[in-house]
């Protein structure tokens, strides 16, 4: 009966411990670790037309929500720093990674790309992340009854030729600029005009990085009938330091994460 009575104040102790050690472990994984990461796209068209592409092109009447989107522009959000960069703040020209795959898009046919844009942001270690505001390329005016056919003439804003890397827009804030925006707000489209492609991001780090995109391609018609809404919403899971394709028959995003030094435990 001793030793019986000794095993359970044994098993006891050994209980009272593990149910001690249970708040400190929850504390532990309850604490946030946030990295920092530099994310670069570049958006390009497929040299293409829905009546070319073999598989059926599901149309879209509705453009993606940017309700409790951030806005990326050239200013940021300045109460998210990191070691002077700030978050949701388009980087310069110099600053991008990807130069060399935006210039073999430009000199490829097959494609056309419209936009080369990279921020930094924090990405904390859980599944809500943050929701960004897509507005990329010129602005177009919705079709109406009275608007003229789409003119083939080259040099125009839809058909002009892709400038080289250096000269390329970061974001179009003016609608048809094709030199970097400079810092400032950008311009706000008229109601009857919208930009070529808009849409959402949310980016997010349960363990992985998640790519969570919905972007839709506005392609103005003669008439409002010949208005084209393509859409794509794709969730991925990515690893940073790796090049990724999200691809869809009209067009296609190429994504980079590089992590920001420094940040691992921050």
């Amino acid at each position: 009966m001793v030793k019986n009575r000794h095993i359970s104040a044994l098993f006891l102790s050994l209980l009272f411990v593990q149910s001690a050690l249970i708040p400190i472990y929850s504390t532990q994984a309850a604490k946030v670790e946030t990295r920092w990461y530099q994310v670069e796209i570049i958006l390009f068209k497929q040299n293409n037309s829905s009546t070319t592409v073999q598989e059926p092109l599901p149309e879209n009447t509705i453009l993606p929500d940017p309700s409790g989107a951030i806005p990326l522009n050239h200013t940021g959000d300045p109460t998210k720093t990191w070691d002077g960069s700030v978050a949701f703040k388009l980087l310069d020209q110099s600053q991008l990674l990807m130069r060399n795959y935006y210039a073999k898009l430009a000199a490829n046919p097959a494609y056309k790309p419209v936009a080369h844009i990279a921020w930094r942001m924090p990405i904390p270690r859980n599944r809500n992340g943050y929701k960004m505001q897509l507005n990329l390329g010129p602005l177009v005016t919705k079709a109406t009854k009275s608007t003229a056919p789409e003119s083939n003439t080259p040099n125009t804003p839809n058909n002009s030729t892709v400038p080289p890397d250096n000269d390329s827009p970061v974001i179009n804030d003016s609608g048809n600029s094709t030199t970097p925006a400079q810092p400032g707000t950008p311009t706000s489209p008229a109601r009857n005009q919208v930009h070529e492609f808009t849409g959402t991001l949310n980016i997010s780090r349960p363990f992985y990085i998640h790519f969570d995109i919905d972007l839709a391609y506005y392609k103005a018609g003669a008439t409002p009938e010949a208005n084209k809404i393509y859409r794509m919403q794709q969730v991925r899971r990515m690893k940073s330091k790796e090049v990724h394709l999200l691809d869809h028959p009209m067009f296609g995003i190429i994504v980079y994460f590089a992590p920001v030094q420094g940040t691992e435990k921050f």
